[in-house]
């Protein structure tokens, strides 16, 4: 402790960079348990450099001497920075005598006051004086009131004034996109993340903060920009690599060539900011919204949305054809469908742990009080892995679906190769989305292990239905819709009934993440298998005298009220945003 005070003193009014040479320092002092006196002392020694570096008591010197007030900003930073860090460490280390959110902006007040004369010079820099303060102060009263609507509102006029005051500053940006994303704003975050101009590798790195709000934030039309943007980012890389290191090669130049092949195969194949990318396309595909113009005006425009429009498999009509077409493109690296095979590979054994991080983290480096859940490597992995599962699985139920017949003379058509070769493709899909892991936070807020359940269910009734019980020898149309009407009743209904008690009271947020994620897979199932009830006798119109027709009327009845209580929600957030 004594050794990061005399270091603090001494280059803290000097460099900016100061507290970052020490923070790991600080990590490995917090780390000890009898720590507790030297971040004591540590706290003491910050309050005192606050006291005697502000900039409201040595204003007036300063004005003279631009240098000095530099001088009291950095020192006055630092302390804060120090301060931070303690208490997101432990909150015993609070002392009433730290500088609160309000002094932190009047110190900003303060410096931008005083920048204000060489206007110049500061308008070039990305950085201007007082921007870690906004920063810090933002920081300071999230941690405050974490869950308070008011005090986010003021974090966000914070932002909005320091932005308006230093435009070339992402971090402030970037930490207006998560405000305004936690006010269900999510529209502004991604309004300022094109403001960024983000470009090439940074698509790559840096882009991991707003694809999630983005999700969540029900701008799917959003999300598959900004991944295609990426996804093609890629592909021009890879073709640039090989470029670049066949000159290299005909220059002699080995080495160069060499680490252009590496940089591609190690770090960009296999990106995992790629791979979420491919997944998250394959799952907004079918949510995608068409822009059409406004009556008003020639040039505003709105999204119209319906389900299956533009693309994805959802049990419509055009399901067998684009199937087929999403098939061809399955093993194309630089298709967003390859995650369906790359999920496949790992079923089959392929080791999972060359995925490459490339996320940025230093772009966060300013919240210490006030941080922000980010999604794990492995976290990501799973969410791919059950993407390219459930869309893998969607795939083949289309396959299937069309190759059924229907009963000839009140009697099951036998099964031919083909028929039989794609059942048990899709049993074997089935098993494996049935197995998939979920995170723990994400199986409870969500319900999506009893929303899998519900589809697994359908799934294995889709197949007894159409190609009859496996093994079975004396197959019936009687037998196969006991079977079938069994599985919807006791397994398929049950799970989607406990899906939708999960969701009772979930925001708007929750309610955006699992509509592409899992609802839509499991009405694309439900609506293929009402074709193939329809195509034996034991459609709709059969609700009361089938006891098939029966069940997928229930099934029907808690999936259609469990979306009432989505639409109830979303209502009741746009008005009281009204």
């Amino acid at each position: 402790a004594d050794a990061i005070i005399i270091y603090g003193k001494t280059f803290g009014p000097r460099a900016s960079c100061a507290f970052s040479d020490l923070e790991s320092y600080i990590d490995l002092l917090l780390q000890y348990r009898e720590a507790h006196d030297g971040a004591k002392l540590l706290v003491s020694f910050s309050i005192d450099l606050q006291k005697k570096h502000s900039l409201q008591p040595n204003a007036a010197e300063s004005t003279k001497d631009d240098g000095e007030a530099r001088s009291h900003l950095r020192a006055y930073i630092f302390a804060e920075k120090l301060i931070q860090k303690l208490l997101a460490c432990n909150k015993d280390y609070d002392d009433p005598s730290i500088a609160d959110w309000t002094s932190l902006l009047a110190e900003r007040e303060i410096s931008v006051a005083m920048s204000e004369s060489n206007e110049r010079e500061e308008a070039k820099k990305e950085m201007k004086p007082g921007d870690e303060l906004a920063l810090l102060a933002v920081n300071k009263l999230m941690y405050m009131n974490p869950e308070d609507t008011s005090a986010k509102i003021t974090c966000a006029a914070i932002l909005e004034k320091a932005i308006a005051h230093s435009p070339n500053n992402s971090y402030l940006k970037f930490a207006a996109m998560d405000i305004f994303h936690k006010l269900d704003a999510t529209s502004l975050s991604w309004k300022i993340y094109k403001t960024l101009g983000l470009k090439h590798i940074q698509l790559d790195s840096c882009s991991f903060i707003i694809l999630p709000y983005l999700v969540r934030g029900g701008l799917y039309n959003e999300t598959v920009e900004l991944c295609n943007s990426m996804i093609r980012f890629h592909t021009i890389t890879a073709r640039d690599c090989g470029d670049y290191s066949g000159r290299a090669m005909k220059s002699g130049i080995l080495s160069k060539a060499d680490e252009f092949l590496v940089f591609q195969r190690t770090k960009m194949n296999s990106s995992l900011s790629m791979l979420e990318a491919k997944g998250l396309i394959l799952d907004a595909a079918a949510v995608l919204a068409e822009p059409i113009e406004r009556k008003r005006t020639e040039h505003e425009t709105m999204l119209h949305g319906k389900l299956g429009q533009l693309q994805g498999i959802v049990g419509g009509e055009n399901d067998y054809d684009r199937s087929t077409q999403m098939i061809s493109e399955i093993f194309n690296p630089f298709a967003s469908l390859s995650a369906i095979s790359w999920a496949k590979s790992v079923e089959d054994g392929q080791e999972i742990g060359g995925i490459t991080d490339n996320r940025d983290f230093s772009i966060l480096s300013h919240r210490l009080l006030f941080t922000m859940p980010l999604d794990q490597k492995d976290s990501i992995i799973q969410g791919a892995l059950r993407r390219g599962h459930i869309h893998g699985l969607l795939l083949r139920a289309a396959i299937l679906v069309e190759g059924i017949k229907g009963p000839k003379k009140g009697k099951v058509v036998g099964l031919n190769d083909e028929l039989k070769k794609r059942t048990e493709s899709f049993l074997r899909a089935v098993e494996t989305v049935a197995s998939v892991k979920l995170q723990p936070d994400e199986e409870e807020s969500t319900g999506g292990k009893h929303l899998l359940s519900a589809l697994s269910g359908l799934c294995h009734a889709l197949s007894v239905v159409g190609s009859g019980t496996p093994g079975l020898e004396n197959d019936t149309l009687e037998e196969r819709e006991v079977t079938s009407s069994t599985i919807l009743e006791e397994r398929a209904f049950m799970h989607l009934k406990e899906a939708r008690e999960t969701l009772k009271n979930s925001s708007v947020k929750t309610i955006c993440f699992v509509l592409p994620h899992y609802i839509v897979p499991v009405f694309s199932l439900f609506r293929m298998l009402a074709k193939v009830c329809d195509l034996f006798g034991w459609g709709k119109r059969k609700s009361k005298s089938r006891r098939c027709a029966g069940a997928m009327a229930s099934f029907a009845g808690q999936f259609c009220a469990m979306i009432e209580g989505f639409r109830s929600t979303m209502t009741r957030y746009v008005f009281a945003r009204l």
